[in-house]
């Protein structure tokens, strides 16, 4: 279903998928993993597998400990609706030795 389709969109389905972004990940594999999103002014959201996310229809596909995987609609160029995957990777920090520096 076209997101413009339904009667009332949540916060994540008003957003493009560019303007969001990847702060964290909790849970475990057994239990399932969430993601935390948050947007460009810092308003935080919580995703899990199926969650509806951006303005074009998509979806979250799988959570994993370090990625969050979304099938992303879109149209090409001759109109057809297709879907592609976008991948946001969890990006920690450096460790930092007893120092002070980077290893």
């Amino acid at each position: 279903m076209d997101p413009s389709e339904k009667e009332e969109l949540t916060p994540l389905e008003r957003y493009e998928i560019s303007e969001l972004k990847l702060i964290g990940i909790i849970g475990s594999k057994s239990q399932g993993y969430r993601a935390l999103v948050e947007d460009k002014a810092g308003a935080g959201f919580i995703l899990t597998k199926g969650t509806p996310i951006g303005s074009k229809g998509s979806t979250v596909k799988e959570i994993r400990r370090d990625k969050v995987t979304i099938l992303e609609k879109y149209r090409d160029y001759m109109g057809r609706e297709k879907v592609r995957e976008v991948v946001w990777t969890l990006h920690t920090p450096a460790t930092v030795s007893s120092r002070g520096k980077r290893p």
